[in-house]
């Protein structure tokens, strides 16, 4: 029978690089998150400034502003919403190919398992007809 372990390596191989894309992924996200979040609170702080500003203009310059940063944060959303599905579709890969990597490794320990077992069975063989020649050349011996 073949040995798998080589092809056990090469699936560790792919569930790595799987995983190592799952983590750009997700510092992918993480940043967009960031700047979705600074996006928040830097209109938080317009808003604050134009309602506390004297100036008449201030009040219709944010609505521009905020408009303008409102369509930048759905958009923001959006790429949110893309980068997450592309997680959970890097998740999915790397679930199948693990379990594609156990199916493999059951397989080869269930081979040596056989073969260990085989072994056995010949070296029992082995000693039970060694036993059995020691028995009869005593019982030569003593006649």
């Amino acid at each position: 029978m073949a040995d798998l372990n080589p092809l056990i390596r090469w699936r560790k191989y792919v569930i790595d690089e799987k995983q190592k894309v799952l983590s750009s992924l997700y510092r992918e996200a993480e940043n967009l998150q960031q700047k979705r979040d600074k996006m928040e609170s830097d209109l938080a702080h317009e808003k604050e400034l134009a309602s506390n500003s004297e100036v008449t203009e201030a009040t219709t310059y944010y609505g521009r502003y905020a408009e303008v940063q409102r369509k930048k944060i759905a958009q923001m959303d959006g790429a949110i919403a893309k980068i997450n599905a592309r997680i959970e579709r890097a998740q999915d890969e790397i679930r199948a190919a693990f379990a594609d990597l156990k199916k493999v490794q059951i397989t080869q320990k269930n081979r040596e398992d056989r073969e260990e077992a085989e072994q056995n069975r010949k070296e029992t063989i082995m000693l039970d007809e060694i036993g059995l020649e020691t028995f009869r050349r005593n019982d030569e011996t003593k006649e």
